[in-house]
């Protein structure tokens, strides 16, 4: 079974440009049941360094990009809560299409409406915990990549 992974900007512009971790994705694309995914209304909010990241991991068919979302289509998923972002529109749009998918975002209206719609969704934090778990990469490494976030109680609330 496949397991399609669908980013939102909040996820990619934290790993690509604020950690730099764009081997987390090269490596996630080895797993053979996992397609990784992300929408055209995403993409546009992704700049700077991130974006160069982003076009060498599309290039490379690491993260594929998603048709865009029908304007029609986008206002009505954006009244459901006036606090998501046309990027978020079209995540929700796609995982609520799309079989078997996993919203990776730390978008709070938009976890809200996963959990509503029964959708699987993982964060920074959950990240974080299946990198620890998983040996990808060095204790070490992630301690430091992910120092800062783990300050901020929007990222890791306070247990």
């Amino acid at each position: 079974m496949t397991i399609y992974k669908i980013y939102d900007a909040c996820i990619l512009i934290r790993f690509l440009e604020e950690i730099s971790c764009e081997k987390l994705f090269e490596e996630w694309n080895k797993i053979l049941d996992y397609e990784q995914y992300t929408t055209t209304e995403v993409l546009k909010e992704i700049q700077r360094n991130a974006r160069n990241r982003m076009n060498r991991l599309i290039a490379n068919r690491i993260i594929k990009i998603l048709d865009p979302v029908p304007k029609k289509e986008l206002d009505k998923i954006g009244l459901l809560n006036p606090n998501l972002s046309t990027a978020d529109c079209s995540v929700l749009y796609y995982v609520l299409k799309i079989s078997d998918p996993i919203c990776l975002t730390d978008e709070y209206p938009l976890r809200v409406l996963c959990i509503e719609n029964v959708i699987e969704i993982h964060g920074t934090a959950g990240i974080y915990s299946k990198l620890k778990k998983d040996g990808t990469f060095s204790l070490t490494d992630i301690e430091k990549s992910f120092k800062n976030f783990k300050q901020d109680p929007r990222v890791f609330p306070p247990t």
